[in-house]
């Protein structure tokens, strides 16, 4: 069976990192099924090591369109074309889209949240996943989503049948893994002179979340007189001006250290050395740091809210995003037991099974097979 994928929207950096989480997957299922053959769609040529393997081989169909309006017909036109010509038997549509092909489409979404501006997505895809969702969800045979949570939002905003909707699992990227006490004492001194931190690595902006979590933790500071830091790791690389304006006046602004834009190798670093991880997201999808985290033996407060509870089960403390107090709470209660904290990291590492490369990768192979055969 020959497998074509489209992985066109990555750029050569990303591919090498395995980001996003699902080209981790679907090189692994690449790897282990040997028998058969599969095809990775490339914007431009890659010399990746990868393609070392016989039985994977890359197709270069160039770049998608910058204009959003000409984003449509590329699908419908140029990557569906590009598949015909390969004779695939299945085509993978790893950003989620589908095209204008009868050869049978599998839609992976890590969540019902794809319409979003993502890191490794370009405008044009977000304007044609706002524009097309729907109709290209229904092109799928088989949609393949992150968690039951997301499988449930799909079904129910997208009108699609639930035998079409399966759960494939979520894994994180390979650099997360637990430190020794030595790593993680360096890793103290050279982001928080040596002080214990929690960590939080949402968007700082103009958002209830963040506003939220800095009074938490005012309140944390203010009950427990701790030498405790707050490490803010945001994705972006420039801050917004209004949140800065806000942290000058902020009581508790020399325990608050920013780290904005960090790269992959410094950011599962700190993950790891971290007191504890906090993602007090009222509303939200992103439970790819929880596996991080997970994989890190990085004790977690969380959300009780939306996706985050199936993640991170009984690996977390919880606590309501809206209430400071709450959080606070919790910042108190995992850093006065030792206990509850070694307790949580306990049960993150048989947590962490369930989110193995090779179980999700096995988990996604058996769900192309399935619906393939149902054809």
């Amino acid at each position: 069976m020959r497998i074509a994928i489209n992985t066109t929207f990555l750029s050569k950096i990303a591919w090498e990192a395995n980001h996003p989480f699902f080209l981790n997957i679907l090189k692994a299922v690449a790897l282990q099924q040997t028998a058969h053959e599969f095809v990775f769609l490339l914007a431009e040529d890659n010399e990746s090591i990868f393609f070392a393997n016989t039985q994977i081989k890359k197709a270069i169909i160039g770049p998608m369109p910058k204009n959003a309006l000409t984003l449509k017909w590329w699908y419908d036109v140029t990557l569906a074309g590009a598949v015909q010509k390969l004779k695939a038997d299945v085509f993978i549509c790893s950003d989620g889209c589908c095209t204008a092909t009868k050869i049978p489409q599998v839609a992976m979404t890590m969540d019902s949240d794809f319409l979003n501006v993502k890191g490794f997505e370009k405008k044009p895809t977000i304007f044609y996943n706002k524009s097309f969702a729907q109709k290209s969800l229904h092109k799928a045979m088989l949609i393949i989503t992150g968690t039951a949570f997301s499988k449930q939002e799909i079904k129910t905003l997208y009108k699609v049948q639930d035998e079409k909707i399966q759960v494939g699992g979520v894994v994180a990227h390979v650099s997360f893994q637990p430190i020794g006490w030595q790593e993680r004492e360096l890793v103290k001194d050279q982001y928080t002179g040596g002080k214990e931190f929690f960590l939080y690595r949402g968007a700082l902006g103009q958002n209830e979340d963040i506003i939220v979590l800095l009074k938490a933790f005012s309140l944390f500071k203010k009950r427990q007189l701790s030498n405790m830091q707050l490490l803010l790791a945001p994705p972006e690389a420039d801050l917004d001006k209004g949140f800065q304006q806000k942290l000058e006046t902020y009581k508790y602004r020399s325990d608050v250290v920013i780290q904005k834009g960090m790269p992959l190798a410094e950011l599962s670093k700190i993950t790891a050395a971290a007191y504890a991880f906090i993602h007090p997201f009222a509303y939200g999808h992103d439970t790819l740091p929880l596996i991080e985290c997970l994989q890190c033996g990085t004790p977690m407060i969380v959300s009780q809210r939306g996706v985050l509870p199936e993640i991170a089960a009984d690996a977390a403390l919880y606590a309501d995003p809206a209430l400071p107090e709450n959080i606070a709470e919790e910042m108190k209660t995992i850093y006065k037991d030792e206990n509850l904290r070694s307790s949580l990291i306990s049960n993150g590492k048989e947590r962490m099974e369930k989110f193995n490369v090779q179980n999700v990768a096995n988990q996604l192979w058996d769900c192309i097979i399935s619906s393939v055969k149902d054809k």
